[in-house]
């Protein structure tokens, strides 16, 4: 996708499409991750990747703690 998508939205995609979806984010860093010669640049694609996992994981966990708040 050409946009950044919420990892609901990502999950839908992939659920309905029967494929892997992923944002702009996502192919950037897999495309310099599997260009990274250096053990320094790989190192630095994969705490740039890890930053991004942890945004997304937190985003996900506060939208599943507010939808079950929100519910009962």
């Amino acid at each position: 996708m050409d946009c950044a998508l919420s990892p609901v939205q990502q999950r839908n995609l992939e659920k309905a499409w029967g494929a892997k979806v992923i944002d702009r984010t996502g192919l950037i860093l897999e495309i310099f991750g599997r260009r990274a010669s250096t053990r320094e640049g790989t190192l630095q694609v994969e705490h740039a990747h890890l930053a991004y996992q942890k945004s997304r994981l937190v985003r996900s966990r506060w939208v599943q703690e507010r939808t079950s708040r929100d519910f009962w």
